[in-house]
């Protein structure tokens, strides 16, 4: 090939290289990184724990019904009163499908544990575990 035809696209070639370099953040690391800047106590355990759940889902948690059902009874009973400003849900992606709901808040508002334990058996069956979706946001929240 002539070096001519390639003439015209030198000027574009630095346009190229940066935009291939440019990375653009993870809307779930960004979203976790934004409510980690207002936790003074945030912990990277806490942030792992959050790309886990607004990636990965309940499935982790949930090996089997009757586990899941165990777990929750468990875990209903030996909940105290919540804080004064502990929110129900906090949610987890930007747009707010998935989040945590915050069990100490439910329970004084008098939530059902039956339903509790068919939505959780729900969401971890229907939702789109999909690990690459995790590895994105981690790698991104990394950076």
């Amino acid at each position: 090939m002539n070096s001519v035809f390639f003439k015209p696209f030198f000027p574009v070639l630095p346009v190229l290289l940066v935009c291939a370099c440019v990375r653009i953040p993870d809307p779930v690391a960004k979203f976790c990184l934004e409510h980690a800047r207002t936790e003074p106590e945030w912990r990277i355990e806490d942030a792992a724990k959050w790309i886990v759940h607004a990636t990965r889902g309940g499935e982790h948690a949930v090996p089997n019904e009757f586990a899941a059902r165990r777990w929750l009874e468990t875990e209903w009973a030996t909940l105290g009163p919540p804080p004064p400003d502990e929110p129900l849900w906090v949610p987890l992606t930007p747009d707010g499908r998935i989040g945590r709901l915050n069990l100490r808040p439910y329970q004084t508002q008098g939530g059902d544990l039956d339903a509790l334990h068919a939505a959780f058996i729900a969401g971890a069956e229907t939702f789109d575990a999909d690990s690459r979706r995790f590895l994105r946001a981690w790698r991104s929240f990394g950076r």
